[in-house]
């Protein structure tokens, strides 16, 4: 009986508080319509009050009415205080619903609350509301992104919270224990202390690393370009010169024609005066023998008496001119001489032959034409010599310039580096990775491309762990660090020997490496493949093995927060699995 009057109570107090927020809510809307109707009665009431106030103005200061304007007369009256029934529109509006953020909401009165479903604010209890307001969020100054997966570098990783670590398979930072992270993160230290953020440029040698057979090559190569162009060019102009020369010294085709242009051209001025009196003779012959016929008979005997006394009186005249100048000998030997020479000849063959023209008149052969072959076939033999030398001059310098050349490469991981390796296998894990710090010194002029490098290290002849690159571009002359991640999977009695061996100072590595430099430019590509490459991890490293590194120095210049465990400490810390009684009788009985 006690408890069905407890709950009819309570039955009762909760239908009088759903009621009483009904009640608030009805009350709320009924006062948001009064507001409204109330700014539309004020409104009507304003424009009424406003004409009588204007009317009342007009007459008490009818005065005043020639010196305003009608607009500046307006404005007065609208802005006037002195009439208690000019009153301006009240524009406020205290209702919920002219809220526009929660903050203003749940400020503005304790019966208006923000509801997340609509992003509106309500009354408390409105049938349009909700029946719990959601907590307004206060706005915050800090732009920071604090997530794992803003941070970009190991060691940024690490250092940003305990809940973030920097996984190998995908080189992001991810939190621990995220579906799309890893088991194990990567074991990061400070290599951003000796990392070079940009290419450090060097000033390479000319003929560094080029081998004295490839420069031998190099040059017989030129060497061989220039012979040969130069022989044919000299022989071009061999023949140029037997040319010039053939047709200076060749037998002008006017005077090879015939024996008798030969005989012309030797003959001495007297044979050709007596040569000229016997044509004459013959053609006053044949001209007598013409008038003979035609009746003119006289008239040609008479001339014939003439012609011969003029010739005997010549003859007799040159005789004694000879006489005189004691030459008639000579020139009579030169006569016998040339009488016997001309003995061959007969004129009448020399008239059955074709007449011989004049030298001027006979057709020239076309020397211009050949003479313009000859040039031209010389400027081009120049202008092939020319480009040869340059071109091989050119291939002779390109060849050194750009020799391909396999880079350098430095461990640069110091003492705190491998000892935070160390310090995370003393956990003897089955498996961890962490990041080796290297220096790659590209000595060509030229971009070069790392292409799937990987390999495996070994450790007293066992396997132990394998590291791969991403492909990286390293710039042209220069030096520039390359962060490696390796993975180490270790069984617990080589972890006991890597550890042991690094405290003694005598841990040492044998890395395999294989993949493909590409020199970008001229698509060559250099296959890598290089085996039991001596990797020290302890103090007796050398400058020479540390002279790329920004940091030369093994020793950790600058402490860091970690702790340094010693030998005994890490020792300490090893868990090492002894075999039970069962498996000890096992071993001894083998």
């Amino acid at each position: 009986m006690q408890l069905r009057q407890n709950l009819s109570v309570a039955f009762a107090l909760i239908s009088a508080v759903i009621a009483s927020q009904l009640v608030m809510g009805l009350a709320e809307e009924r006062h948001e319509s009064n507001e409204v109707s109330a700014n539309t009665f004020r409104d009507e009431g304003n424009i009424v009050s406003h004409d009588f106030a204007k009317n009342e103005n007009s007459v008490i200061q009818g005065h005043l009415r020639n010196s305003y304007s009608s607009l500046d007369m307006k404005d007065y009256h609208e802005n006037s205080l002195e009439w208690p029934w000019n009153r301006k529109n009240s524009t406020s509006n205290n209702s919920c619903s002219s809220h526009q953020n929660c903050t203003a909401c749940t400020e503005a009165s304790m019966t208006c609350h923000w509801c997340a479903h609509d992003e509106k604010c309500h009354a408390k209890g409105s049938w349009s509301g909700c029946t719990i307001g959601a907590t307004c969020k206060k706005p915050s100054n800090d732009t920071k992104d604090n997530r794992c997966a803003a941070h970009k570098t190991c060691t940024e990783c690490t250092l940003s919270s305990n809940l973030c670590h920097y996984c190998a398979f995908d080189n992001e930072c991810h939190a621990i224990g995220s579906v799309y992270g890893c088991t194990h993160g990567v074991n990061c230290y400070s290599n951003d202390r000796c990392q070079r953020l940009k290419p450090e440029p060097i000033q390479p040698r000319i003929f560094d690393e080029i081998g004295t057979f490839p420069l031998i090559l190099i040059f017989t190569i030129a060497i061989g370009i220039i012979s040969c162009s130069s022989i044919m060019f000299v022989g071009a102009k061999a023949v140029k010169g037997a040319y010039d020369d053939y047709v200076a010294d060749r037998v002008p085709p006017a005077e090879a024609f015939t024996h008798q242009a030969h005989r012309m051209l030797d003959l001495d001025p007297i044979q050709e005066d007596s040569e000229d009196e016997h044509e004459e003779d013959d053609e006053e012959a044949d001209s007598n023998k013409h008038d003979d016929e035609d009746g003119n008979s006289n008239e040609s005997k008479e001339e014939e008496k003439g012609q011969p006394s003029e010739s005997v009186k010549g003859d007799e005249e040159a005789e004694e001119n000879c006489e005189e100048s004691n030459g008639c000998e000579e020139e009579a030997a030169e006569d016998d001489d040339g009488s016997d020479e001309e003995s061959d000849w007969d004129p009448l063959t020399e008239r059955l032959l074709s007449p011989v023209p004049d030298p001027s008149r006979m057709p020239t052969r076309n020397e211009r034409k050949a003479n313009k072959y000859m040039n031209c076939m010389i400027r081009t033999c120049s202008a092939w010599y020319m480009f040869s030398i340059f071109f091989a001059v050119s291939f002779a310098a390109s060849s050194i310039l750009f020799f391909p050349k396999v880079p350098e490469v430095n461990v640069c991981s110091d003492e705190f580096a491998w000892k935070s390796i160390i310090d995370s296998l003393t956990s003897l894990k089955m498996e961890a990775s962490f990041e080796i710090l290297t220096s790659v010194k590209n000595k060509n002029r030229l971009d070069v491309a790392l292409e799937g490098i990987s390999g495996t290290f070994r450790h007293d002849g066992e396997e132990v762990g394998s590291f791969e690159i991403k492909d990286t571009i390293i710039a042209a002359s220069s030096i520039s660090d390359v962060l490696v991640t390796c993975t180490v999977a270790p069984d617990r009695w080589e972890s006991l020997g890597l550890i042991t061996d690094y405290y003694r100072d005598k841990l040492q590595f044998l890395v395999n490496a294989s993949g493909k430099l590409r020199i970008k430019g001229i698509g060559f590509a250099i296959p890598i493949k290089e085996e039991d490459i001596l990797v020290k991890a302890n103090k007796s490293v050398t400058k020479k093995d540390r002279e790329l590194c920004a940091c030369p120095q093994w020793k950790d210049v600058y402490p860091t927060k970690s702790p340094v465990m010693s030998f005994e400490e890490a020792m300490e810390s090893v868990e090492i699995p002894f075999p039970s009684k069962r498996e000890a009788d096992v071993i001894s009985y083998k």
